[in-house]
């Protein structure tokens, strides 16, 4: 990496170079978007997620369990917190799990061992923060539902 590095830094003019013009400081197309365009790109991206990908699947259905339980059990404002937390962190990791795997694709169509380590070590991410949140939730809907057994039990 570093001789990569190395060598871009290398190809850069000095401050004492003449520069060609103005067209290396122009924004890119994507850096010209409008706030509202960048938030539909977005929602196209996690669309193009929930269509492809069965693990977000699962994930978002894990969610609004999760939810869903919330609600019945009332969670309190710190409960709610940790919740929306946990499920937004398994949500994130699953969406750049999937962007990872596109570009993976894109630049190795056939098998590189090198890209099937970062789509592992992707993968890898994503459940742990699916086993930190099956915790979370343990903890916080264990008690509730041996309460709600207890009381509806008698």
């Amino acid at each position: 990496m570093y001789h990569i590095l190395r060598k871009k830094k290398m190809q850069e003019p000095s401050h004492t170079e003449e520069r060609r013009g103005d067209e290396d400081l122009a924004p890119t197309k994507w850096q010209r978007q409008s706030i509202p365009r960048a938030f539909r790109n977005a929602w196209a991206g996690l669309c193009a997620a929930v269509r492809t990908q069965r693990n977000m699947r699962i994930h978002l259905l894990a969610a609004a369990a999760a939810v869903g339980a919330g609600f019945f059990f009332r969670l309190n404002g710190v409960e709610w917190t940790v919740l929306a937390i946990s499920c937004a962190l398994v949500l994130a990791l699953e969406s750049m799990n999937t962007a990872l795997e596109s570009v993976v694709d894109l630049v190795s169509p056939q098998y590189n061992p090198l890209a099937r380590r970062a789509k592992d070590c992707a993968a890898g991410a994503v459940l742990i923060a699916s086993l930190s949140s099956l915790i979370v939730g343990g903890i916080l809907f264990i008690p509730k539902i041996l309460a709600w057994a207890g009381n509806f039990c008698k």
